[in-house]
């Protein structure tokens, strides 16, 4: 008689246990700093104040995926997208014609806007807009 050796599951063994995604297709959202436009529209130009805020809307969201992003209401913790024609800058050179709208982001209270684009699950912060002269907010 041969007996079978039941092999382990990938996501437990003797000593450990790891933690597998239940949506491997939604990874979660990576924030990068590759194509931030040095202009009156990024990290150097906040205050103290700001720079904390922003930091810690970034942290909130480190274990979301885009799917929460979506879900969620955009003047919480979700996101909006916004045509890009509305920016009142310089397109910058590293976007391909294929982005014609930017995911944005608020913090601090609202009264922030990260401004980016999405690749795949990676979010690239282009701007930083704290004085509302990004875009027309509306009325």
């Amino acid at each position: 008689m041969v007996k079978k050796i039941r092999r382990p599951g990938i996501s437990k063994g003797a000593r450990f246990s790891a933690n597998v995604s239940e949506e491997p297709e939604t990874p979660h959202v990576l924030f990068s700093f590759r194509h931030i436009q040095p202009c009156q529209f990024c990290f150097s130009a906040m205050n103290h104040k700001q720079k904390g805020d922003f930091a810690d809307a970034l942290f909130r969201r480190k274990d979301f995926t885009w799917r929460d992003l979506y879900s969620l209401d955009h003047r919480k913790l979700g996101v909006e997208q916004l045509p890009a024609e509305i920016m009142k800058t310089k397109r910058p050179a590293c976007l391909t014609e294929d982005v014609d709208k930017f995911s944005v982001i608020r913090f601090s209270n609202a009264d922030g806007r990260i401004v980016g684009f999405r690749k795949e699950h990676i979010f690239y912060i282009l701007w930083i807009d704290c004085t509302f002269e990004l875009y027309d907010h509306g009325s």
